[in-house]
């Protein structure tokens, strides 16, 4: 979805609605829509969307991933992860199941504040991933990264849904049961 070889939420939108709804048996959609895409057309889009029957959004492809230099040029430009919260806060007010990615315990809290449905901590790439921002890190730092992400949602909506992406250093199954213990 990166790849700027057409517009990235209409590749998403036309095969989700022309091939998986009519597959997925009357069981709730979500579909990744990019949030910084500067041709979008804001709650068109969403009313669109909905109209199509998905029932939900998550922010894919994410500013999340960029950090540094790029990632604070991005937010100046309108282009950062503020949009992305903004636009989480539009699909929930249209009635669209929102769950976003979040990168940071400042993501995890814009979201809240956004009044999404649910969050998934994202700990980037798998180990060893050599793209910019993505680092490594252990188990046990990821545990307490993906603790203070849920706390700081938490703080603003003590039920938000809480889930994790299993990416980084969570590569099997001792290692899932490590972060949930």
């Amino acid at each position: 979805a990166y790849t700027p070889m057409a517009n990235a939420n209409r590749l998403i939108l036309e095969p989700a609605v022309r091939e998986v709804l009519p597959r997925a048996g009357g069981k709730p959609v979500i579909v990744g829509l990019c949030p910084t895409d500067p041709t979008r057309a804001g709650a068109g889009m969403l009313e669109k969307v909905k109209a199509a029957g998905i029932h939900g959004v998550n922010n894919f492809p994410s500013m999340g991933f960029y950090g540094g230099g790029l990632g604070r040029f991005l937010e100046r430009a309108g282009y950062g992860y503020g949009r992305e919260a903004a636009f989480m806060a539009e699909a929930a007010a249209a009635g669209l199941f929102t769950l976003p990615f979040v990168y940071t315990e400042d993501h995890a809290r814009a979201m809240a504040e956004a009044g999404v449905d649910a969050l998934c901590a994202n700990l980037n790439l798998p180990v060893g991933a050599d793209a910019p921002g993505f680092g490594r890190t252990s188990v046990a730092d990821a545990s307490f990264a993906i603790d203070r992400m849920f706390a700081a949602a938490a703080r603003v909506n003590p039920g938000i849904i809480r889930l994790f992406y299993c990416a980084g250093p969570v590569s099997d199954p001792e290692d899932i049961d490590a972060v949930l213990q």
